[in-house]
């Protein structure tokens, strides 16, 4: 059974670990669920599905809201009734002496009181009856028998007193408990529903009805019914319902929802496009290629929902203190009853057990952890970071060091040549040059060959033939010129060794200059010589000044690793004013990585594909760019559409999230201890001990969903802040202990 299938079917959160349990009919013979398969977690969940999944006239649903206002009116009542019960007995009135009138009032009262309280009973309690019975059979002991055991013998007590005409009734009691125990769970588990909610909402971004071309008909189909292979018509403004290729006309077209980014991307013929992204400007054709869960957005709600099952160290915390909660309870709940029974008999033993086990229902306990870690997926997921499990959210939130990758990750990825030096020209013009480099560079798929092939291309008319091309990776591309034969070569200087390019006193000037001033090159070699240097530049992303300096001001120590030489780190290094590390090897990474994990939690940032051995070497891997293919990274995180001011997000989100788990569980436990305290010395009733259960649970959820609303409590620091003063800025770093301490560890791994 796959993790989806665990999950419960109305809230959609996943399961206890031995709660695999089928469907059971009410009381009444109505099935409370839509099928035979429905598998739920709590009481509370299987009587909100059975009320939220029919429609307004199916007698089911009718019958249940029903019995649920038939329950609370008949409770009000019995209250009441109570109240004048309870006043007779506090003021002592002789109603014999008083008159045989009032005596009859105050025994039709009592047996009034019987009458409306055991429909209640029947009610509400044989729903939850029937649930713990279903739980027992999957071998789990909930606190359901524990209330039911209470509830029972407040009412067998209370008829017991009212056949004898003796003795204190508590059909009240019995009547609020059961109303507010059954509401509560409702609440509740309309709460933990709100909060996946979120991340299931994503599908609803697709539109039902697609328009599907067949032959020269346009027919409009179910989304449901596309296949791969099928020609479907998006208009402008719509979107997109599946991933495909455009095969006829271009738009414009919004990918935000998936990738983050703001500016619209131009798509043409040949171009993918993804469900959930919108054409603004224009009609487009696509092809389907995938459809359905194989598609973008299936991809991403599984992903979630895997990551969803995943229980991290707090919830395992919670999983293991439950597990022994209710042995404990019962054990304080028997011991209060023998308290109660010393300090006032049958009625008070009755009493305090009752209040014992409402006071320590373990609902807030179990909703402390899960429900702040799927809110905070939600709110992630709908930021554009898409976290793989739980665990990773509490592992970030303790990250103290993070390392980058600096091509694809701190800059753009796109090289563009900035420079053209000719050497030893043997009289060939710079466009005779352009033509052949851009010819040879046309035949590579490696970036600083796309970039002369770009720059070559806009420069001449016509690119020269080049044949028998040949890559070398890590080197450059060989080839021949045609028809001469002559042999051409781009690449770097040692391709040019190994072919025996003569490297001249000029081009070796040209050479060391542009590596003085940390730019990529590349060579041109013809007929056995360097004719022309190309340099190359790599812009920062727009981002990455802003979010390095957010993250120096969260106390976090930055490092860059890169395989460029010392120089072009150098100036990295300089401009964003963070330690570069250089002539690093894929190994040498993965080997730092190691070492500085070692003295401090450690977070790997890169494109996800290169830098995958560092990535899961680190105590949390940060792939770029992971938007559309979310399925096939590896990282623990994926920062969808390349979007580093993510970053300082995801960090302030998890801080934020283990902040308020913290605070759900120190309340769950100091709730639950210094109320069963209270109720073993009597001093609190079972009613106030319902109602303050269900202000717990309420609590709890609360709390956990103001991450679905949650935004930064700082914002990043400007990229002009960042560069006004760097002195300052490292003067204050200075400073910070807890910097200092950082940046000792950092230097001890080196």
């Amino acid at each position: 059974m796959t993790a989806v299938e665990q999950t419960c079917s109305f809230c959609g959160l996943p399961l206890p670990p031995a709660l695999r349990i089928p469907d059971i009919a009410d009381s009444h013979g109505t099935n409370t669920t839509p099928d035979s398969e429905s598998r739920y977690c709590c009481y509370g969940c299987r009587l909100a599905e059975s009320v939220a999944n029919r429609t307004g006239d199916d007698e089911g649903s009718s019958w249940i809201l029903v019995r649920l206002g038939t329950a609370i009116f008949l409770s009000m009542n019995v209250m009441i009734m109570g109240l004048v019960l309870y006043s007779n007995d506090v003021f002592g009135i002789d109603h014999a002496a008083n008159s045989k009138l009032a005596a009859v009032v105050h025994n039709l009262l009592r047996y009034a009181s019987l009458l409306f309280a055991t429909p209640v009973l029947l009610i509400l309690g044989i729903p939850i009856l029937e649930n713990a019975i279903v739980e027992l059979r999957a071998r789990r002991i909930t606190t359901d028998l524990l209330i039911l055991a209470g509830v029972s013998a407040a009412y067998l007590y209370s008829l017991v007193s009212t056949l004898r005409d003796s003795g204190h009734l508590y059909f009240d009691t019995t009547c609020i408990i059961l109303v507010f125990v059954t509401l509560g769970r409702w609440f509740e588990a309309g709460g933990k529903h709100r909060t996946t909610q979120a991340v299931e909402s994503l599908r609803d971004h697709l539109p039902d009805e697609v328009t599907v071309l067949r032959g020269d008909q346009q027919v409009v189909v179910r989304a449901a019914e596309v296949q791969v292979g099928d020609h479907v018509l998006v208009r402008a403004g719509e979107c997109i319902p599946v991933d495909g290729e455009i095969i006829e006309h271009e738009a414009d077209v919004d990918e935000q929802f998936l990738t983050g980014e703001s500016l619209p991307v131009h798509k043409g013929i040949g171009d993918a496009v993804s469900g959930g992204s919108t054409s603004i400007d224009g009609a487009i054709v696509i092809r389907a290629t995938a459809v359905g869960d194989d598609a973008t957005m299936g991809r991403l709600i599984a992903t979630l929902a895997a990551a969803r099952g995943h229980r991290g160290q707090f919830e395992r915390l919670a999983d293991r203190v439950s597990a022994a909660f209710v042995p404990i309870v019962f054990l304080a709940a028997f011991g209060g009853g023998v308290l109660g029974f010393t300090r006032g008999g049958v009625e008070s033993a009755i009493l305090t057990f009752l209040a014992v086990v409402l006071i320590s229902c373990p609902c807030a306990l179990g909703l402390a952890t899960p429900l702040v870690v799927w809110s905070a997926m939600g709110t992630a997921a709908a930021n554009g970071v898409l976290f793989r499990n739980s665990e990773v959210i509490e592992r970030l939130a303790g990250i103290r060091a993070f390392l980058f990758d600096k091509t694809g990750t701190l800059t753009t990825g796109t090289a563009r040549v900035t420079g053209v030096h000719r050497t030893d020209a043997n009289g060939q013009t710079l466009g005779e040059l352009l033509s052949i480099a851009g010819g040879l560079a046309a035949k590579s798929n490696h970036q600083l060959a796309r970039a002369v092939a770009d720059y070559a291309g806009d420069g001449v008319e016509d690119l020269k033939p080049v044949a028998d091309v040949t890559t070398i990776p890590g080197a450059g591309v060989v080839g021949k010129c045609q028809p001469e034969g002559t042999l051409v070569v781009l690449g770097n200087e040692r391709l040019m060794d190994e072919r025996d390019v003569v490297l001249s006193p000029e081009a070796r000037s040209a050479l060391d200059t542009a590596h003085a001033e940390g730019h990529p090159t590349t060579l041109l070699g013809i007929g056995g010589r360097v004719r022309a240097v190309f340099t190359f530049t790599e812009s920062l992303r727009p981002e990455t000044k802003s979010t390095l300096a957010t993250l120096k001001a969260q106390g976090i120590d930055l490092r860059i690793l890169t395989g460029d030489h010392s120089q072009r780190a150098a100036r990295i290094a300089a401009e964003l004013h963070v330690p570069a590390e250089h002539s690093l090897s894929p190994d040498d990474k993965l080997r730092r990585v190691r070492e500085i994990a070692s003295t401090l939690p450690t977070a790997m940032v890169g494109d996800g594909i290169n830098d995958a051995p560092a990535l899961a070497a680190a105590d949390v891997g940060i792939a770029m760019g992971c938007g559309t293919d979310v399925t096939q990274n590896a990282s623990d995180l994926c920062l969808a559409g390349s979007d580093l001011g993510r970053l300082p997000f995801a960090i302030s989100l998890s801080r934020t999230a283990i902040r308020i788990i913290k605070q759900n569980l120190f309340w769950a436990f100091a709730y639950n201890t210094c109320g069963i305290v209270l109720a073993m010395t009597g001093r609190l009733s079972p009613v106030f001990a319902a109602i303050a259960m269900v202000v717990s649970s309420s609590i709890v959820v609360a709390n956990s969903r103001r991450l679905m609303r949650w935004t930064p409590d700082s914002v990043a620091v400007s990229e002009a802040d960042s560069e006004a003063d760097p002195e300052a800025d490292s003067e204050a770093d200075s400073e910070a202990d807890l910097k200092a301490e950082l940046q000792t560890r950092m230097e001890a791994a080196s």
